[in-house]
Parts: structure tokens; sequence; C-alpha cells
């Protein structure tokens, strides 16, 4: 049953149920998420699988403005990609606080993640190309959306293999980390997390992306983001790589 709380601000607190990994979401995702879900969350229409879609859809549309834009258009294609992404944790924290959280909510919010990301980075390097950027700026967007979505299948499928091997998670943890921050600040949060601004979590990508298109520069998206995605697919394989290794030899 959903819960209902008596006031806006009641509701705001109940929302703040979790930590935040990444700069973007301490910093902008989780607090404006908060702020409309305080209005919106007891409203029984709006379910969380809907409001999935609508992120997807709104992410779609951005990449869609951007591979056609220029000026003005590439300023609405960074909005609506910003709001795609408030409504990608929306989904979670509403989830949350009805307590009707799923592991095949999580798949949907992982597989719109990755599907609205290649699509926006082989915009970026559509419009690089257009904009007189050599060619081969087309593949390298895709390539990088493209080591994303190879990041996600590793994660998720070392998870899986824990949860079958060990019935639990052991070296990965997919989802939130739900912690209560009902009585915690939201500026405090915001402002604990600043360090975290290097860290390029992938939901912080899609804040360079956004920064490239302000300045009229899509490449240097693609310049940044993919010796940054490279490495770390690198890295995360060799590392799960390893810990299964390791299981088989104990095997």
């Amino acid at each position: 049953m959903t819960p209902r709380s008596s006031s806006i601000a009641a509701r705001y607190r109940a929302m703040k149920t979790r930590q935040a990994k990444a700069w973007w979401t301490a910093t902008f995702g989780d607090p404006v998420s908060w702020a409309v879900l305080a209005i919106i969350g007891d409203w029984a229409w709006v379910t969380p699988n809907g409001i999935s879609i609508a992120s997807l859809l709104i992410r779609l549309a951005a990449a869609l403005l951007i591979a056609l834009g220029q000026g003005d258009v590439l300023i609405g294609a960074v909005v609506m990609m910003q709001a795609g992404l408030v409504m990608d944790h929306m989904d979670g924290n509403l989830a949350r606080y009805r307590k009707i959280t799923s592991n095949s909510g999580g798949l949907m919010d992982v597989t719109f993640d990755g599907v609205s990301f290649l699509a926006i980075m082989s915009a970026l390097g559509f419009l690089a190309a257009n904009q007189g950027q050599p060619a081969y700026f087309q593949l390298l967007g895709s390539l990088t959306g493209g080591l994303y979505l190879v990041i996600c299948y590793t994660y998720w499928s070392y998870a899986f293999f824990e949860y079958k091997q060990l019935g639990r998670s052991k070296s990965v943890a997919p989802g939130a980390i739900v912690v209560d921050l009902a009585t915690v600040p939201t500026w405090r949060i915001m402002l604990q997390n600043q360090k975290r601004i290097d860290h390029f979590h992938p939901i912080d990508f899609y804040f360079w992306v956004s920064l490239a298109l302000l300045l009229n520069r899509p490449h240097w998206g693609i310049l940044l983001l993919l010796p940054i995605l490279t490495f770390k697919v690198g890295s995360k394989f060799s590392r799960r790589f390893r810990q299964l290794k390791m299981y088989e030899a104990e095997d």
C-alpha cells in the first residue's frame, strides 16, 4: 500500500532514503527529485515505471535535438537531458518511498540508462562531424556510448554471478545505498559530496556532455569521456576477471 504523508515537508523528508554514489546525484539529481516528489509523491497515477519510461523518451528526444540542432536548440537539448536525469532519480526514490522496489524496475532503469546514453553520445559524434570535425567522430561518439554498455554488462553480470553462487552480493551492490537521511540538511549532503566531482561516475557523464554542448564544442565531450570510459572498462573487467578466477580456484 502506498504510504501517505501529512504534508509536503513530511513527504520531502520521507523521500531522503539513499546515500548518493555520484557527484551529480548528490548535487542536483536527488535534491530536485525530492522536491518534486514531495508534491506529487502521493498521486496514485504517478508510478516509478511510468517515470522511467518518460525519462527514456525525454532523453531520446534530447539526443535527436543534439543531432539536428544548433544554438538555442542545443540549449533545449541540455534542458531536456537534465530533466530526464532528474526523472531517472525520481523513479527509484518514489519506489523506495512507496516500498515497492523490484529487480524488474532495476533492470528497466539500467537498460534505459544504457540506451539513452548510447543515443546521446552517438548524436554528439554526429553533431561534431557536422560542425567540421573529422568524420570519425561519429564512430568515436558511438564507441563512447558502447563502452558504457560494456560497464553495465560487466557489473550486472558479475552481480548475478554472486547472487547465483553465494545468494548475496559480496563485492558489488546493485541499486542504491539505502540510508535514512531525513534529519540531514540537504545543503550538507550537497556540500559533502563536492569531493566526488572528479570521480566520473556514469551519471556524471551527462553533466560533461551538457557542458560541451553549452560551449558548442561537442567533440570536447567525446575527447573527455572516451579515455575515461576506456580506462573504466579495462579496470572493471580486469577486477571482475581476477575475482572470477579466485572463485574458480576455490572450486
